[in-house]
């Protein structure tokens, strides 16, 4: 089956149209915030190297703190406040 049949069923069946759409828009901002803003998070406010953006893109945090919501909250909170310290 080619592509623009493919399309072409896609764009014949509703559900399929939205289901594309959904996951076209999920990926557009998954994969740019995996892709540039991860990298940039790490350079422009960690003032990290690649270690720090290595260990950033692998999802892994010390099972200590997977475990405890407080951390998690905490480093979300982190990030925020230096976030909009660089945009003062």
């Amino acid at each position: 089956m080619e592509l623009s049949q493919s399309l072409a069923i896609v764009l014949r069946h509703r559900q399929l149209r939205v289901l594309l759409l959904t996951f076209a828009v999920a990926n557009l901002f998954t994969l740019g915030l995996i892709g540039v803003g991860i990298p940039l998070f790490a350079k422009e406010v960690l003032k990290a190297g690649p270690q720090i953006l290595g260990t950033l893109l692998c999802h892994r945090l010390p099972r200590g703190w997977q475990q405890s919501p407080q951390v998690i909250f905490g480093l979300f909170m982190l990030s925020d406040c230096l976030l909009t310290k660089e945009d003062r």
